[in-house]
C-alpha cells in the first residue's frame, strides 16, 4: 500500500516530529460511514479520529495499528490507501501529518489503552 520504511526524528539539525491521522470508514447499505469520537481527556477537542505520533524507529503502519487500537479498541484494520501528508513549519521544527483512509468491516468494540 505505501513503502514500508522508518521515520527518522531528526532532519537536517531540525526537529521533526511525525504524526498519522486515520480516517476509518464502513459502510452501511448506501452509506459510508466515519469512525469519530470524543475524547473523554480533551472534550474541547470536540469529534476526533484516531491519530498520534509515530514513535522514533517505528514504521507508520505500526503507528497506525497502534495509535487506533490504543485510542478505538478496533483491530484490525486494513489501510486502503494514503491520503496526502501536511508539513507545518516554526522556530522549533516541524511537523508532518500523514493521512490514512482505512476500512474496517466489523465493529466489535474492545476498550483500548486510550479510553474507558
Amino acid at each position: 500500500m505505501f513503502p514500508r520504511r522508518t521515520i527518522r526524528v531528526a532532519c537536517r539539525g531540525r526537529r521533526v516530529l511525525n504524526k498519522v491521522t486515520v480516517y476509518i470508514t464502513r459502510r452501511r447499505g448506501a452509506v459510508t460511514q466515519l469512525l469519530v469520537f470524543q475524547d473523554p481527556g480533551h472534550p474541547d477537542f470536540g469529534l476526533v479520529v484516531p491519530g498520534g505520533t509515530v514513535d522514533q524507529g517505528e514504521h507508520l503502519e505500526e503507528a497506525l495499528l497502534r495509535e487506533v487500537w490504543e485510542e478505538s479498541g478496533l483491530q484490525p484494520i486494513r489501510v486502503l490507501r494514503h491520503l496526502g501528508s501536511v508539513t507545518y513549519s516554526g522556530p522549533g521544527g516541524s511537523t508532518i501529518v500523514r493521512h490514512f483512509l482505512c476500512q474496517r468491516t466489523s465493529w466489535t468494540f474492545q476498550p483500548g489503552n486510550g479510553l474507558p
